[in-house]
């Protein structure tokens, strides 16, 4: 395995408000990749993740990040859209959005399972 990422059905309430958990949303959490030479594997389960959710007719895709560096290159450099900084549990969480959409140059193809 090179890699995971968990997609929830549901946004943590701690960090999005009311408004943004009633509008239809998967969120993206525990991202990890094994080191490659330029592979940028991360940004491909992202994307994956986009893809997944679109293709569930969910309109967002929520993720959250504890280190500013981090949440600073995934707006940056996958487009996501900072919401807001919230303190939780002694560290600053930030919390992000982008809108779902496919991705058909995806290099990676999975089947869509709905547990609902």
């Amino acid at each position: 395995m090179l890699g995971c990422t968990t997609v929830l059905e549901e946004c943590p309430a701690w960090a999005y408000t009311d408004a943004e958990r009633a509008e239809s949303s998967f969120f993206q959490v525990s991202t990890w990749t094994l080191p490659t030479d330029g592979a940028r594997l991360g940004h491909v389960i992202a994307r994956w993740a986009l893809d997944h959710v679109a293709r569930t007719g969910r309109a967002h895709v929520r993720r959250g990040a504890f280190h500013a560096r981090l949440a600073d290159y995934y707006c940056r450099e996958q487009g996501w859209r900072l919401l807001r900084e919230v303190e939780r549990r002694g560290r600053t969480a930030y919390i992000m959005s982008r809108p779902a959409e496919r991705q058909p140059d995806l290099p990676v193809l999975t089947q869509t399972v709905s547990t609902g």
